[in-house]
């Protein structure tokens, strides 16, 4: 194995993951923008976040109001 402080050219190699990281970004997300899909469901949000919501505004209210106990 050979080590060395010795500047070496690097390009290249940058060159190549920033094309892989780029296509694979279009391969993962290119396929929702060319169909007009959003990563964020828009049918589902109130069925996940409304009665968790809830539910932390009891716990929030029921521990403010025995925050001396």
């Amino acid at each position: 194995m050979k080590f060395s402080f010795a500047k070496q050219r690097r390009g290249k190699l940058y060159g190549g993951y920033v094309l892989f990281f780029v296509l694979f970004c279009l391969l993962t997300y290119g396929v929702y923008w060319l169909f007009g899909y959003s990563l964020i469901s828009t049918h589902d949000v109130l069925h996940q976040h409304v009665p968790i919501m809830i539910e932390y505004r009891k716990i929030l209210l029921s521990w403010l109001h025995h925050l001396s106990a």
